[in-house]
């Protein structure tokens, strides 16, 4: 693609990062509860139609993300962090800043905090969405403005 290709992607679209579980507040996923959660951040965030969205979990909840988001690029990894490492991943392979307008990062693990802040000196805007109970120290402090999400979704499962 050429250079007016790639600025007419990126013109009126974001990258949604979004670690489901974090979200949640839980390792165990229903499919309701990923709807819900999926509702609500539409709700908050309001994209835009041409926004993507990759949605991450550990393996055994493939099911439930895949039900309860439909229509996303869904990644899967088991182990320690496992969905946080595949958001970093893409955040640093995946250039997000050469198609997309920002990003928003829905999670409040400190482990993806690094990232955001790699985000951040690329010029490329970013907000962060997560629960208040979720949200890390480091998370609030990298200089992303922060969307909190109203609902604890694993009270309700």
């Amino acid at each position: 693609m050429n250079k007016k290709t790639y600025t007419g992607i990126k013109k009126n679209r974001y990258i949604h990062y979004i670690d489901i579980e974090n979200i949640c507040g839980t390792a165990d996923l229903t499919a309701d509860m990923v709807a819900r959660a999926r509702i609500e951040y539409l709700e908050r965030v309001v994209p835009g139609k041409d926004d993507q969205y990759f949605v991450t979990a550990s393996h055994h909840n493939m099911q439930a993300v895949c039900f309860g988001w439909p229509n996303a690029r869904h990644g899967f990894r088991s182990g320690k962090d496992g969905g946080d490492i595949l958001l970093a991943q893409d955040i640093v392979y995946g250039h997000p800043e050469t198609l997309f307008r920002g990003v928003y990062v829905a999670s409040g693990d400190h482990g993806l905090s690094p990232f955001v802040g790699h985000l951040l000196e690329l010029d490329l805007p970013v907000i962060v969405v997560s629960g208040k109970r979720q949200m890390s120290y480091m998370m609030s402090h990298t200089g992303a403005p922060v969307l909190y999400l109203e609902s604890d979704f694993s009270l309700a499962a």
